[in-house]
């Protein structure tokens, strides 16, 4: 869909949310060159029933009405509802800005601010009620905050006019979101304007709190808690928030409507009186709002683009299995590249299964494989079950649920949720499952970092290129061309692949000085730049877009670029600034801005393996008093992820119930791990081997891995070969030959270079057993 034209008027440009009615574009009116945003409607409500269909458009119809009876500039609105190609979309105004989601993710809310912004929400509610009308879906998603600190309302689509008669909820469905749902609005009974009172009531305890009212594993328990449940009093988790502040929230949550304020300007006023009687911060944070958009549009990319579309199309149509290679230097966007296509490939409806390759992983069977399967599962699972009446979905269901007992093996711990099935045809049976579930859709296998590819992830590549059966799969790999020519381990692995799977190739340059203006106003989100500040940032980053976004990091950092009166301004008392000439050297300089604290904590942390909870890396940070370090240990733990995630140098994900977290890119966490001295790294691999020795209740291939690797790297090769030799034995049991003969291969080199003299003859054994 990205570059497609709508109505020969709205260009797609980038895609920036996805939902469960609509898929949300950003666009430029090429009839007025103004950005605009598109929601695109979702097939699914348009091509079911003739009566579902109808109260879709109705519903559609309806929004544009209540856009011509509301007249407010902070309440965005549609413009236009049109249909190209069988396919409606609503055209609205773009907002520059933040949604208050995204920004709770990064900040700490000052009371104060907290009630500013409640009463700004509740004068834009009062004036749609006054109108009469119900916003039904209020959620923080739906809130922004812009440049100049304005808060808007957007998508009135659920919006209920008290005046229409004519009901359109379709039969069976409840609208609005889980997490945010009036008690009134789930049972279908009469809905008013309270509805949005009791939302405003679960944004104010999150806001608050740091925590929704209710949460649960699904939506129907989030529903049922809604219901039936009373909420937690706010002060339990925020014990300093003032008590007047606390009624309110508890008032604004009563199940019954008539329990609650009567209108938004009742709400408003025990606000504005809380404001005058209470001393309370008015800041976000020392920070404050930062501006900058995160996911910038991908400049300088159409080219590559282009081809990958094609290659995309052209599989939904053939049976065939290609291999793209995507090269370029470190930070030239080829990560970034695969997560539009992913996203683009989820638009076309095709399956997407990718992975990273880690050299510390190199011995792990199918590692980015079973990486990829592991979410492809969850994600695909939860569709599966949504979509059950669709027998391609079953089909796959039926395949990955026969697959899954063979995974066990090769699967981290918290994955093993059954006892795993005996095999001693593991490659056939991965093979077998690959090329089905391509034949029902067509599937697209990413995989990041291919040269660091174990042997039985080569093997299997191999197998699917050179069509020892027909599939419809697509392989994208990644290489980093400065790698390539630094290490030989990876120069022998690249002509390997390009020798046995002959891959066509895509390399991704530094981008011109004209993109790189184009991403700096991008991520800036400003309309111009200055010339000396733009020469500086090409002169040290060449064009690079990770170096690029560096670049602006160190400089807000730093404080040489700051905003002020809605643009980013060079601080005078610094405009003659210089910036480093290397990610290594902005790496350095961001570093020696940050906490010790941070600094430490961060430098641990690039000692273990991909991703980490909390309590994970608990032990590498020492107290004195073991009692005391075990209790603030979780406490002090969150504190620095957050703000490492706040610095941009940690992500947050979710594991089931648990949160995980990872480096937000691979260079980061080398250039931590690269700034550790030899005798720390020995002492902290070391830690962490002996930990996990008694973490682990069964040990797996993965496991036995992971305590060789650190065992190795604490220099203790005794116990290093030790678990190596009992992964080798496991990969045996499952077929993987090849892995196998690896392991003990490797292990025989540390018992001849350091003198293991009881394992040489093992070893020498079982490999010859193996021919």
């Amino acid at each position: 869909m990205i570059g497609q034209i709508l109505s020969e008027r709205y260009k797609l440009m980038e895609m920036i949310s996805e939902g469960g009615t609509s898929e949300v574009f950003l666009s430029k009116d090429l009839s007025t060159g103004n950005i605009v945003v598109i929601k695109l409607i979702k097939d699914h409500l348009l091509y079911g029933p003739e009566k579902d269909r109808f109260k879709t458009i109705e519903r559609l119809k309806r929004e544009l009405k209540i856009s011509e009876q509301l007249d407010n500039p902070n309440i965005i609105l549609a413009k236009n509802i049109d249909e190209y190609m069988g396919k409606y979309y609503i055209v609205l105004d773009y907002v520059p800005g933040i949604a208050l989601s995204e920004l709770m993710k990064k900040e700490v809310f000052g009371t104060g601010f907290i009630i500013r912004l409640m009463m700004e929400l509740c004068l834009l509610i009062d004036y749609a009620h006054s109108k009469g009308i119900i916003h039904r879906d209020l959620k923080p998603s739906n809130i922004m905050i812009t440049e100049d600190g304005k808060i808007k309302i957007l998508d009135f689509g659920l919006a209920l006019n008290l005046m229409d008669i004519n009901k359109l909820t379709i039969e069976g469905t409840i609208l609005g979101t889980a997490n945010y749902i009036a008690p009134e609005q789930i049972m279908d009974s009469t809905v008013d304007h309270r509805a949005d009172l009791y939302s405003l009531g679960v944004i104010l305890y999150e806001l608050i709190t740091g925590k929704r009212p209710f949460s649960g594993s699904g939506k129907i328990t989030v529903i049922m808690q809604h219901l039936n449940d009373p909420p937690k009093s706010p002060g339990i988790y925020n014990p300093n928030i003032p008590p007047a502040i606390e009624e309110i929230i508890m008032k604004l949550l009563e199940k019954k409507p008539e329990n609650r304020f009567s209108t938004a300007k009742e709400l408003l006023e025990e606000l504005q009186k809380i404001m005058r009687e209470e001393e309370l911060p008015l800041n976000l944070s020392q920070r404050g709002i930062n501006f900058l958009n995160e996911r910038a549009y991908l400049v300088g990319r159409d080219e590559e683009f282009k081809q990958l579309y094609m290659e995309i199309d052209q599989l939904k149509n053939n049976r065939d299995t290609k291999i793209i290679i995507l090269s370029g230097n470190q930070g030239t966007g080829k990560t970034r590249l695969i997560e539009e296509i992913e996203i683009y490939a989820k638009i076309r409806n095709l399956l997407f299964l990718r992975g990273t390759c880690y050299k510390e992983n190199l011995l792990i069977p199918y590692y980015p494989l079973t990486q990829g399967l592991e979410t492809f599962m969850d994600e695909e699972k939860k569709k599966l079950w949504q979509q059950a009446s669709d027998s391609k979905y079953l089909e796959i269901k039926e395949k990955l649920d026969k697959l899954y007992p063979y995974l066990i093996p090769l699967l981290e711990a918290h994955r093993r949720k059954i006892e795993a099935e005996s095999t001693q045809n593991l490659p056939d049976i991965m093979i077998d499952f690959l090329l089905e579930i391509s034949r029902i859709k067509p599937l697209i296998i990413a995989i990041d970092d291919l040269p660091w590819a174990d042997i039985a992830t080569f093997n299997l590549l191999h197998d699917l290129v050179n069509k020892k059966r027909e599939g419809n799969i697509l392989i994208i790999g990644t290489i980093d061309e400065e790698k390539v020519k630094k290490d030989k381990e990876i120069i022998s692995s690249v002509t390997k692949l390009n020798t046995e799977l002959s891959p066509k190739y895509i390399t991704l340059q530094n981008l011109t000085r004209e993109k790189t203006c184009e991403m700096i106003k991008s991520i800036l989100m400003i309309e111009h730049i200055e010339k000396k500040l733009l020469d500086k940032i090409y002169l040290s980053s060449n064009g690079n877009p990770l170096l690029i976004k560096e670049c602006i990091n160190f400089l807000i950092e730093s404080k040489i670029l700051f905003y002020h009166e809605k643009t980013w301004v060079v601080n005078k008392e610094k405009e003659d600034f210089s910036l480093p000439n290397s990610i290594k050297e902005l790496f350095n300089g961001r570093i020696r801005l940050l906490d010790e604290t941070i600094v430490e904590f961060l430098t641990k942390a690039s000692i273990l393996v991909d991703n980490f909870t909390s309590s994970y890396i608990s032990f590498l940070i020492e107290k004195e008093d073991k009692h005391e370090q075990e209790k603030s240990n979780k406490e002090d733990n969150l504190f620095l992820i957050e703000k490492s995630i706040r610095n941009k140098l940690l992500k947050k994900g979710k594991r089931e119930k648990e949160e995980i977290y990872c480096f937000n890119n691979k260079v980061t966490k080398e250039m931590f791990y690269k700034n550790i001295s030899k005798a720390k790294k020995q002492e902290f691999h070391l830690k962490v081997a002996q930990k996990l020795e008694v973490t682990y209740e069964e040990w797996e291939i993965p496991d036995l891995i992971e305590l060789s690797f650190h065992f190795f790297h604490g220099k203790d090769f005794s116990l290093s070969n030790f678990y190596l030799i009992q992964a080798g034995d496991r990969a045996k049991s499952l077929g993987l030959y090849d892995s196998t003969r690896k392991m003990y291969s490797n292990a025989l080199e540390v018992s001849e270079k350091y003198a293991l003299s009881d394992d040489l003859d093992v070893l020498k054994r079982k490999l010859k057993e193996l021919d």
